[in-house]
């Protein structure tokens, strides 16, 4: 198991879920922004789990401002 917690690192953990699971991520990076966003098939609930996931990890250890939307099939989120 990788102990290293960085920005990276969790960059890497995410592409990775992705590819395990049926969803799409899309990562843009503008200066000191990055958009994720991550399309799926899974309902509602699923989004809205992995919103309070997400903001909980984000600015918890990274100290990042984030701002995310959701919906049945998208999570968007923007990180600042």
């Amino acid at each position: 198991m990788n102990k290293k917690n960085d920005w990276e690192s969790f960059l890497r953990c995410l592409k990775r879920e992705c590819r395990i699971h049926p969803l799409k991520l899309m990562i843009k990076k503008d200066n000191k922004k990055h958009t994720f966003i991550i399309k799926h098939n899974i309902r509602e609930n699923w989004s809205l789990y992995h919103k309070t996931i997400f903001e909980l990890l984000v600015k918890e250890n990274y100290k990042k401002h984030v701002e995310i939307r959701y919906n049945n099939r998208l999570i968007s989120a923007l990180l600042t």
